[in-house]
């Protein structure tokens, strides 16, 4: 566990070194290093036979009890395409602080981290983590579905469930308290993939685009 949590500091500490050379160079929001994921945002996502099924807030609890209820039905089990099953997806949303010139804030990452598998006990699985330094953290594109080859995600191989929470927990247990304790995010936000002000931003933007009928 000690190796792993090692890489992620590697990774922080090479990317800020990148971004203080941006900083001399641009007046923009730079990341501060810290990132938290939201453990109440937890959710269960796969392809089952009846079609795609979603769990959200799920229980730290009751996620191992969950994926083996979901294997008993049939009607639940992950659909099998040339004898390879669905994967399971386990994801979290989380935050992140930027600052400028002395002020700080938050900003909300829709898929921060996220764990893949085909079954509970699985040995083969593929855990994925957002960094910081990730530009690409809208809600449209799964965190699974993004390039093998950005940096900026770290990949972790052969992990259970358990281990991918742990990471997540050590990994909140280094943000200062006085970041931490004044999270204004909660799960709620994440219930759409757009704030109203993008909505406000998009709906402008179409409405420029749209032909005027003469």
């Amino acid at each position: 566990m000690r190796k792993m949590l090692s890489l992620f500091r590697k990774s922080v500490k090479k990317e800020s070194s990148i971004a203080s050379k941006q900083e001399a160079e641009y007046s923009e929001w730079l990341p501060n290093g810290h990132i938290f994921y939201l453990l109440s945002t937890l959710k269960l996502r796969y392809q089952s036979q009846s079609g795609l099924a979603t769990f959200e807030q799920v229980s730290i609890d009751f996620i191992e009890d969950l994926a083996r209820e979901l294997h008993r039905c049939e009607s639940t089990r992950p659909t099998v395409v040339k004898g390879v099953p669905s994967m399971f997806s386990l994801s979290v949303c989380g935050v992140c602080w930027e600052e400028l010139e002395g002020k700080t804030r938050v900003k909300a990452i829709p898929e921060a981290a996220l764990l893949r598998f085909e079954h509970i006990d699985a040995d083969r699985t593929e855990a994925r983590f957002q960094t910081v330094f990730h530009q690409c953290d809208d809600g449209t594109l799964s965190l699974a579905e993004q390039g093998n080859f950005t940096n900026s995600i770290n990949k972790i191989h052969n992990i259970d469930y358990q281990q991918f929470l742990n990471i997540l927990k050590q990994i909140n247990g280094t943000v200062p308290n006085h970041l931490s304790d004044a999270i204004p995010i909660c799960a709620s936000n994440f219930e759409q993939p757009f704030t109203a002000t993008d909505k406000r931003l998009l709906t402008r933007a179409t409405s420029a685009l749209t032909p005027i009928n003469i």
